[in-house]
């Protein structure tokens, strides 16, 4: 009962098409994507969009490179492609997380809540 996720996360998982192909050679329903929202880039909602179905868990992040990501826009592709899992933020941000986690979060409730 244990599902095992594996990260775009650069290399052989750099991309949403790659990343699908090794799920899909795995083969498992045990085995799935833990998508990291910051770590695409390039047509960063187009990667997001082919690999939510895959998704068991998200990390959500303010940017992904130099671009501040927009949830409202990634809300409607969670729910577009049936998510409905847990995000958990990943922050790193310059500011001190100490005030910016609980901004995040604040923001990530009024988007989804």
């Amino acid at each position: 009962g244990v599902v095992i996720a594996m990260e775009n996360h650069g290399g052989i998982t750099e991309t949403a098409d790659s990343l699908i192909e090794i799920v899909e050679k795995i083969g498992s329903p045990w085995f799935r994507i833990n998508l990291d929202l910051g770590n695409y880039r390039g047509s960063i909602y187009r990667e997001i969009e082919k690999t939510t179905p895959y998704a068991v868990h998200i990390h959500a992040k303010i940017r992904a490179g130099d671009m501040i990501l927009d949830y409202k826009k990634i809300k409607e592709i969670l729910l577009s492609k049936g998510y409905n899992g847990f995000l958990s933020i990943e922050y790193e941000e310059k500011e001190d997380p100490k005030t910016g986690v609980p901004k995040f979060a604040k923001y990530l409730f009024e988007i989804f809540g």
